[in-house]
């Protein structure tokens, strides 16, 4: 009977002690970098508000009110702070733009973007200010001719009449996706395709549904033992589908490059590569 009363004690010592290194480091790290207010963050968890919450902007406004306009939250082991009014937005984003411009290191984010190979995560250094560069000069490009206008033209002649057919009042989202896919697929490969191509469908299913599960975010980046030990379907299945728009966008790409002239119209990524 002792030694259940002693294992128990141990066990119990070993949770508590646990408990306590983890808030210490917590409130440590909280005090190091003199962070803003904000609502109690469990250990490992996070802010528990946040994390069931369905609609952040409600629990963030609701923050607002308690502790101001800029406040911290955290997600998992992620220390993140908000910035919720015009001013302190302006004063991040614009007027000390470079001292916020770098991305966290997500490791979802990473895996999905090959280590930052683009523009809107990678961090802010001579190599991304190169590309954004470089894509700025290919975009003025493309936009100095008719090229944009004629997408739009031809993309509203293809949406329209099937939104004329409907009868009463009906949810226009699915038309709108059409259109604004039709035109990015344009825009992007110089070309316009019949809304019904079966490629076309498929690739615009995959980037809503890759979108909307990879915007819920992934349990995996809140514990990244989880990475190493097991994996979510969810997290397996946005791989895969970023690995199938992968491959169509490379092929559609070496496709273009293949067949490009002078004379054709011009696609925006093949304006990218041409002014690297």
């Amino acid at each position: 009977m002792l030694y259940s009363v002693l294992s128990a004690l141990n066990v119990q010592t070993v949770l508590i002690g646990l408990v306590v290194v983890l808030v210490v480091s917590k409130l440590r790290q909280r005090w190091k970098y003199n962070m803003p207010p904000g609502p109690f963050c469990w250990p490992l968890i996070g802010s528990y508000e946040v994390i069931q919450a369905k609609y952040l902007h409600e629990i963030f406004g609701k923050f607002t009110q308690k502790y101001g306009p800029v406040f911290t939250v955290s997600l998992g082991p992620y220390q993140m702070v908000v910035l919720n009014d015009i001013n302190s937005v302006t004063e991040a984003l614009v007027k000390s733009k470079a001292d916020f411009a770098n991305r966290p290191s997500i490791h979802s984010v990473d895996v999905l973007t090959e280590g930052g190979k683009d523009i809107a995560f990678a961090n802010y250094t001579p190599t991304w200010k190169l590309h954004r560069k470089i894509a700025g000069k290919a975009l003025r490009q493309y936009l100095a001719g008719n090229h944009l206008e004629k997408v739009l033209h031809e993309s509203m002649n293809k949406c329209l009449p099937l939104m004329a057919k409907e009868n009463g009042a009906f949810n226009p989202e699915n038309y709108i996706d059409l259109m604004v896919f039709n035109i990015l697929n344009a825009v992007c490969f110089g070309e316009s395709v019949e809304l019904d191509d079966p490629e076309f469908v498929t690739f615009m299913k995959m980037d809503k549904d890759a979108t909307e599960m990879v915007g819920k975010g992934f349990v995996e980046d809140m514990f990244p033992i989880m990475y190493k030990i097991w994996t979510t379907n969810k997290y397996r299945t946005v791989i895969k589908m970023f690995d199938e728009l992968t491959s169509i966008i490379k092929r559609k790409f070496n496709e273009h490059e293949k067949t490009f002239s002078s004379g054709m119209s011009a696609s925006l990524i093949f304006l990218y590569k041409c002014s690297l």
